[in-house]
């Protein structure tokens, strides 16, 4: 069985999504920066401080922010 290429998208009379956005502009940094986004992130860094601090607390060892995602994704999931 052959890998699955951006051809076969094609044949089938789909377009792939870099064909879609061929002619779109990128906007500018500052226009895509929003309130709701700032909401979030400062959001997302005070969990992922706790979690860390928790982290380091408990086994004193500084984890990366991977094991720290993994785990509010665990929490989250469970």
């Amino acid at each position: 069985m052959s890998p699955p290429n951006d051809d076969d998208d094609n044949k089938e009379g789909g377009e792939s999504l870099e064909m879609m956005f061929k002619n779109v502009d990128v906007p500018n940094w500052k226009n895509q920066i929003s309130w709701r986004s700032i909401v979030r992130s400062t959001i997302l860094s005070v969990v992922f401080t706790f979690i860390v601090m928790k982290l380091n607390l408990t086994t004193f060892v500084i984890p990366s922010l991977n094991v720290a995602a993994g785990l509010m994704g665990f929490a989250i999931l469970k």
